[in-house]
C-alpha cells in the first residue's frame, strides 16, 4: 500500500510520542552514534587517504590513551587530528594536545 501524504502527516500526528521514542532509542545505538561521528570528521575535513572510515572508526575507538601525552582518553575529550591542508588522519590525541598543536614539537 502507497500512502498519500496526507495519510503519513495524519499518522505522524497520531504517533509523534511513538515516532520521538523510536528516535531517541535509535540515536543510541552503536550504529547512530557512529554514522554520527564519520559524519562529523567529513564535516571537519577529513578524508580518506589509503583507509576507509570504518578503518579510522575503529582505531579511534580502540585508542584508548593520547598518541602525543599518553593522557588516558577515558578522563579526557577524545580528538581526531588531521592535516587541515590535505585532510590526512595524523593522530588521536587528547583535547589539550589538539588544540594547543604542542605534539607538532615533540616529534
Amino acid at each position: 500500500m502507497v500512502w498519500t501524504q496526507e495519510q503519513r502527516d495524519k499518522w505522524r500526528q497520531n504517533n509523534r510520542e511513538r515516532e520521538k521514542e523510536q528516535q531517541n532509542q535509535y540515536n543510541k545505538t552503536p550504529t547512530r552514534k557512529k554514522t554520527n561521528t564519520i559524519s562529523n570528521w567529513k564535516k571537519g575535513g577529513l578524508e580518506e587517504h589509503g583507509y576507509t572510515y570504518d578503518e579510522v572508526y575503529e582505531y579511534y575507538l580502540e585508542t584508548t590513551h593520547c598518541e602525543v601525552c599518553n593522557k588516558d582518553l577515558s578522563t579526557t575529550q577524545k580528538c581526531m587530528d588531521h592535516c587541515h591542508t590535505d585532510g590526512c588522519f595524523r593522530w588521536v590525541l587528547c583535547k589539550s594536545c589538539n588544540s594547543k598543536d604542542s605534539w607538532m614539537k615533540k616529534i
